[in-house]
């Protein structure tokens, strides 16, 4: 089973693509923009860049560090095709929080791809 998600031309997910600060994360969590997926539940929140940036949050009831860094590697890989491919001619910017349930560690890359792109979907509809 393949996903409709086509490949990132740069393959890249530089510093400013990304949350790294608490304050950050937690700006994103106060907002009201919600989505809760079979995987994944992701919180939004606009930002005043003119970019997308991501958050990801994989606590220990997902598994061992091995585990919790292979969906998030997953997550990343997910982000940057879905960059690549809806967000070029986007000017809003938005910061993404990506909190990853349980359930995402017995999920293939496919199913993990389509929950997050149907949630993706979703929030670009919302955003707009």
């Amino acid at each position: 089973m393949t996903t409709a998600i086509s490949p990132s031309a740069s393959g890249d997910f530089p510093k400013e693509a990304r949350l790294c600060l608490r304050t950050e994360f937690k700006r994103v969590y106060a907002g009201e923009a919600k989505l809760y997926g079979r995987f994944v539940v992701v919180f939004a929140f606009p930002n005043e860049k003119e970019r997308v940036r991501m958050g990801i949050t994989a606590t220990r009831k997902l598994g061992n560090a091995v585990t919790r860094n292979r969906v998030k590697r997953r997550l990343r890989e997910i982000y940057r095709r879905l960059r690549a491919r809806d967000l070029a001619g986007s000017s809003r910017g938005l910061d993404v929080v990506v909190n990853v349930r349980p359930s995402a560690r017995i999920a293939s890359f496919d199913e993990l791809a389509t929950d997050v792109e149907r949630l993706w979907a979703r929030l670009l509809e919302r955003s707009r």
